[in-house]
């Protein structure tokens, strides 16, 4: 993930926001599956999802994509 500009927080599932006030590694004891929301910022976002070549998505050719619908065909 990508922070834009006027990010205001970053939220990261199964760590305490308390452990992102400073820059340092992680652990985090989960295992995210296909689907599995991983984090999100919370004002404002890029994701950058990189594909290999020939995949297409619900978005490719600049389709918009609403917050909850599915990225994957």
């Amino acid at each position: 993930m990508v922070g834009a500009s006027l990010i205001g927080g970053i939220v990261v599932e199964g760590v305490d926001g308390r452990a992102l006030r400073r820059p340092r590694s992680l652990s985090v004891n989960r295992t995210a599956r296909k689907g599995d929301e991983i984090g999100h910022f919370a004002f404002g976002s890029t994701v950058v999802v990189l594909l290999p070549r020939g995949r297409r998505t619900a978005a490719s050719g600049g389709a918009e994509v609403k917050m909850g619908e599915s990225l994957w065909l």
